[in-house]
């Protein structure tokens, strides 16, 4: 995306113009890579030590799981309370976890109980981070930029995804999880530095305080905003599942970390092609829920690949494709939820990514009780069967019957 653009006589600078966004992006961008060398590493050892789908799915749930419940508070608390601090303080709470994983790393990990409580604990903290972190990123340009700044963001979630798998694959298979988990724990550090070098401004709370009541009112009475939300949440729950179980699909095809990581990297590459094409039909003016309708079709017809494909390239190919679906309605729903009342956003926000999370883990659950009963192949063609029929039913006129 270009540093500014011209629109008549005025020209209008992109989100990178403002130091404190190019700082945010940066420490994102350290943060998401470390986190994505864990998942790595996490994954393949829960797999490894019970060959079940099923536990990387409770592996899935213990991360993604407290988000069920923490998110709205912490958006909650991104209301009431220093932003900057808070983040501060959680992403540091994160980093313990994560240090004390890599040291038991580094001893042989001969149980998942270890890898299943840090992980709870690092997923309960960025629960309650995550509403307040997304706050202070769109506090650091003018609300006008908030969307674009949104997916230049996304672009260094992707940017980390398409690294952090394939580096977190590598060490895995050279010398051990246990390097993954201690550079997971120093990107949390990495953060914790960014954030205190924003304004103070940045962390401010809103003079007025908002209610929970009142978010649950404005979703209840915006039929756009109800069709964003599930959306959203649908697509959690059918498709997110994919990333997370990603451990499973490669073994079916006999292989080990090495094209795990290549798939997880599939995916990003996938978004950062997604967020090109997302500015193009923003350009264009197509409305969101058009968007969320194809999107949600482009996956289905990834999945149904994904099951059917036999070799390593066209399995990589069809992650390309569902990650660029992906990326493409994340931005717009998220953005839709974030902008849909500035009063309301970081309870509208918690309330997002609480479903979200709440969808993935539910997902990750049953999804991968599916593979394990009838195999990947069945599973992943009723995901997209699923998936299909979910985005022909939420991307209904709003109002429609």
């Amino acid at each position: 995306m270009p540093a500014a653009e011209t629109i008549g006589a005025t020209q209008v600078r992109g989100p990178f113009h403002y130091p404190a966004f190019r700082r945010a992006f940066v420490g994102r961008t350290v943060s998401a890579a470390g986190s994505w060398m864990q998942t790595v590493a996490a994954g393949w050892v829960v797999y490894d030590l019970t060959g079940s789908a099923a536990a990387v799915g409770v592996l899935t749930f213990l991360s993604r799981g407290p988000g069920m419940v923490l998110s709205i508070y912490g958006g909650v608390l991104a209301d009431r309370y220093d932003r900057r601090r808070l983040v501060m303080i959680l992403y540091a709470v994160q980093a313990v976890p994560a240090a004390l994983l890599a040291g038991l790393a580094w001893e042989e990990v001969s149980r998942v109980t270890e890898v299943f409580a840090a992980t709870l604990l690092i997923g309960a903290a960025g629960a309650l981070a995550t509403p307040g972190m997304q706050q202070l990123v769109t506090a650091t340009v003018p609300p006008e930029l908030a969307k674009p700044a949104t997916g230049l963001m996304s672009v260094s979630y992707n940017t980390a995804r398409l690294v952090g798998p394939a580096v977190g694959g590598g060490l895995v298979v050279a010398i051990g999880p246990g390097p993954c988990f201690a550079l997971n724990a120093l990107s949390y550090f990495a953060v914790v530095l960014m954030v205190a070098t924003l304004p103070a401004a940045t962390g401010g709370a809103h003079r007025g305080r908002a209610r929970f009541r009142a978010a649950l009112s404005e979703v209840r009475g915006a039929p756009l905003l109800r069709g964003l939300l599930l959306g959203a949440v649908l697509f959690s729950l059918l498709v997110a599942p994919v990333q997370e179980l990603a451990p499973a699909i490669a073994r079916r095809h006999g292989d080990g970390a090495h094209l795990l990581g290549f798939m997880l990297s599939g995916l990003a590459a996938g978004g950062l092609i997604g967020n090109a094409a997302r500015a193009e039909l923003d350009r264009r003016g197509v409305p969101d829920v058009a968007v969320m309708r194809w999107s949600m079709l482009t996956c289905a017809a990834a999945l149904a690949v994904l099951a059917a494909g036999s070799s390593y390239a066209v399995v990589i190919a069809a992650m390309v494709v569902c990650g660029a679906a992906w990326e493409v309605l994340f931005v717009v729903t998220l953005t839709g939820v974030q902008l849909a009342d500035r009063r309301l956003s970081p309870l509208l926000t918690g309330l997002y990514f609480t479903g979200t999370l709440g969808g993935l883990t539910l997902g990750a659950l049953l999804v991968g009780a599916v593979f394990d009963v009838a195999g990947v192949d069945v599973g992943l063609t009723i995901c997209a069967v699923a998936t299909a029929g979910a985005g022909v039913w939420t991307s209904r006129p709003p109002g429609s019957g």
